[in-house]
């Protein structure tokens, strides 16, 4: 979970603020402050409802959705319940599409990329659960 709001985070981060992707994640997620938005700090609801989302990603140009897809797949195919064989191309493929969007690598991705044969092959199964639970806690706490 830690990772994949990282990754959102940067994502988020690389867009143009100009650009009609960001405008949309600032009338998406109105009870963020455009601050929050710019920062990137969105849950791990949000980012599902993003991933679904026909119309957010009818926003972006080609390299936005490039990387965007890049990141679903990842996380459907190496975060989610079951490691992809072919986990080392689809992480590296979104690593690509992320740098020419523009991300700036933090050391939540440098974790991932260096150590990828180390995580289980069943990653989404708990971590995705027990890092909601958290998140949501958090939430409320700063309530």
């Amino acid at each position: 979970m830690h990772i994949k709001l990282g990754i959102v985070k940067q994502f988020v981060k690389a867009l143009d603020e100009s650009g009609p992707c960001f405008q949309y994640l600032n009338i998406k997620f109105l009870a963020l402050s455009e601050a929050e938005v710019k920062e990137g700090i969105i849950d791990g609801q949000q980012i599902r409802k993003l991933m679904k989302d026909a119309a957010f990603t009818n926003t972006m140009n080609d390299v936005e959705r490039q990387a965007l897809n890049a990141f679903t797949e990842v996380v459907k195919k190496f975060l989610g319940d079951v490691k992809n064989p072919r986990y080392k191309k689809i992480v590296e493929n979104m690593l690509e599409k992320l740098r020419v969007l523009g991300y700036n690598m933090n050391w939540k991705l440098l974790f991932l990329h260096s150590h990828l044969e180390y995580f289980p092959d069943n990653l989404g199964t708990l971590s995705e659960e027990q890092g909601e639970r958290f998140y949501q806690d958090l939430k409320e706490m700063e309530r």
